[in-house]
């Protein structure tokens, strides 16, 4: 029998035109920014062509998302690419609060808009909290390097070249911590290394699209933590009279690897521990190494077989060990039989012995009283003997 839902007619398949999202149009694109962005026009002609950009190619306005990107970066101005939702400031408060140092790595930088659809809401987060992103000169160094390579789009040349203005001005407001890293090699390498060493002392967030890099930190945030040595603040009397003694606690510290999606939005990276396959998710509690959905059904399905497998031999188990009380209880019942087949054998062993014991003891008597008859008989016979003798003896003489 089917289980399938009948087939109706507004189930069947129809082919339907699909509309494509229509750009808008700018006939003035100088105008329309400089009334966006508050400022002269002049200005943001002179701006845009100070970044290599020839207006006159663009009539149509085509590339109008990158010129924002170019006048937020050199004005600092976010509110353009902010949400100005309170629930989404607030989730992304509670993600990096918890967190004592954010790192960015190259990509997310210049990944499209996104980055600046992020600062546009973690502006105030960062300045309420008064925490910074971290952004190491490593990077800086290969956001010089790519706004030069011909190997890459114009327009991520482009973002490389405003990107590093966007975060010295970020750094002099208190907002970015540009840290030297005092080491060669690429950023990767050392980002590894700093949450290697600081795992086990800070909370640490990675901002970074490499899925390579992902991975080897989410790898170092699963191995097991070291308790270390956690010594509690003495008072000025224990100080005088001792110190406490130190205790081995393993510190609560968090390690998460996120990027940005299209809205500027954390997401963090997953890695399945069985596959290898990773993927991302909403950043949640707890460990970086997660299954994922074929995993995690190959895993319910091997559970539920090891549990009927168990289920199975509980049962078998359980017969066997059933089998073993019948016997035993068999072995048992025998035993006692024998025990007692063997205790009435000797009862009427005993009981004929006692039987020829008394059959014998019949006869001696009757023995004993013959011969006391036949004493008694030839007593008297000689004792008759013996009188008539007398007799005899007597009248003879």
């Amino acid at each position: 029998m089917s289980t399938s839902p009948a087939r109706r007619r507004s189930n069947t398949y129809m082919k339907r035109s699909v509309r494509r999202p229509v750009k808008p149009v700018y006939t003035d694109v100088v105008g329309t920014l400089s009334k966006e962005f508050g400022v002269p026009a002049a200005k943001v002609e002179e701006t845009l062509r100070g970044c290599g950009l020839n207006l006159a190619q663009d009539e149509r306005g085509e590339r109008m998302p990158l010129y924002r990107e170019i006048l937020s970066c050199r004005f600092g101005r976010f509110e353009l690419y902010a949400s100005g939702d309170a629930a989404v400031e607030a989730l992304l408060d509670e993600q990096l609060r918890v967190f004592d140092e954010i790192y960015v790595d190259t990509a997310p930088i210049i990944q499209e808009d996104w980055f600046l659809k992020f600062l546009g809401d973690a502006i105030a987060v960062l300045r309420r909290r008064k925490k910074r992103l971290i952004i190491l000169e490593k990077t800086m160094e290969e956001l010089h390097g790519l706004k030069d390579n011909p190997e890459k789009d114009w327009d991520v040349r482009i973002r490389a070249l405003i990107r590093p203005e966007l975060i010295r001005s970020l750094a002099r407001k208190g907002l970015v911590r540009i840290q030297d890293t005092g080491s060669r090699g690429i950023a990767d390498d050392h980002l590894v290394s700093v949450f290697a060493a600081k795992r086990q002392r800070e909370s640490l967030l990675l901002i970074t699209q490499d899925r390579g890099l992902s991975e080897r930190i989410v790898r170092i945030a699963a191995e097991p933590v070291v308790p270390v040595e956690v010594r509690e603040r003495n008072g000025f009397f224990a100080r005088i009279f001792g110190k406490r003694p130190a205790e081995q606690v393993v510190v609560d510290r968090k390690m998460m690897v996120c990027k940005f999606d299209e809205s500027g939005a954390l997401r963090r990276f997953y890695l399945c521990p069985d596959c290898g396959e990773s993927f991302y998710d909403l950043p949640v509690e707890g460990n970086g190494m997660v299954l994922c959905r074929r995993c995690y059904q190959n895993r319910l399905a091997e559970e539920q077989a090891a549990a009927k497998r168990a289920q199975v031999e509980a049962k078998r188990v359980e017969e066997r060990a059933r089998r073993q009380e019948l016997k035993a209880a068999e072995d048992a019942r025998r035993e006692l039989e024998k025990k007692e087949a063997e205790e009435a054998r000797l009862a009427a062993e005993r009981a004929a012995a006692k039987a020829s014991a008394r059959e014998i003891r019949t006869v001696e008597d009757a023995v004993k009283r013959n011969r006391r008859r036949y004493m008694r008989l030839v007593l008297s016979i000689i004792v008759s003997l013996a009188a008539f003798g007398l007799l005899v003896f007597l009248f003879v003489s």
